[in-house]
């Protein structure tokens, strides 16, 4: 945050617009991650600087970050207007990696408020045209999404979509990923009363949330630990 305040001080001395909305991305999600919600005014602004510079990368960066974080804290009062906000921007923009990914975290927004079906035609399309580019972690929120769903069904597929979650957030050393799949195979695990690899897979996660005080996943790894 520091250093994103000296950047916005600089670009703005500069009228350099590329730094300037990067900057303020950059301290809008800081201030999000540390439970402050003044950090939306900063990503809006940096949205609004990026579009009137025809930065669209940037542009869709602050919308992305916005309904990431919203769905990553559970935040429902915005989650569905900030996800459809980016998901409609990414698309018009021709900005097919972000629009895929934003599609994977309408299906866990979906999943999680009991949208079953939307969820899951949101997962699979996601994965439909990420098909060809699967490389990296942009996959994992789709393929969690369709993964706790088959094994919330029963269904045996859930394996192999929680394994593929896991070989593509596991080597990425990031929370954002490693959590939320630690989180998805622990209840796998627990569905089938498997209680020692529920377990296993929740500590996967749970020190590096306990270290990033990280509270939605340390307490959802905690309370599979529990269990």
């Amino acid at each position: 945050m520091r250093w994103a305040a000296r950047a916005i001080e600089l670009a703005r001395k500069l009228d350099d617009q590329e730094t300037l909305t990067h900057a303020l991305t950059n301290i809008g999600s800081a201030r999000l991650l540390g439970g402050d919600q003044g950090g939306r005014v900063e990503l809006e602004q940096g949205f609004q600087v990026a579009v009137a510079a025809g930065l669209e990368d940037h542009a869709a960066r602050a919308l992305v970050n916005l309904a990431s974080f919203d769905i990553e804290f559970r935040d429902y009062r915005h989650a569905r207007g900030d996800v459809d906000r980016a998901l409609v921007f990414t698309v018009q923009h021709d900005l097919a990696g972000n629009a895929q990914y934003m599609l994977g975290m309408r299906a866990r927004l979906r999943l999680d408020l009991g949208d079953w079906v939307g969820a899951e035609q949101d997962a699979r399309a996601a994965l439909a045209e990420l098909e060809q580019r699967r490389q990296g972690p942009r996959a994992v929120d789709a393929l969690v999404a369709l993964g706790l769903l088959q094994a919330r069904r029963g269904d045996p597929d859930a394996d192999g979509t929680l394994e593929e979650a896991a070989a593509r957030a596991l080597p990425t050393g990031e929370l954002q990923w490693i959590g939320l799949v630690a989180a998805a195979r622990a209840e796998h695990a627990w569905l089938h009363g498997a209680l020692d690899r529920t377990a296993t897979e929740a500590a996967t996660g749970f020190e590096l949330a306990v270290r990033a005080r990280h509270p939605w996943f340390a307490g959802e790894l905690a309370c599979w630990l529990w269990r």
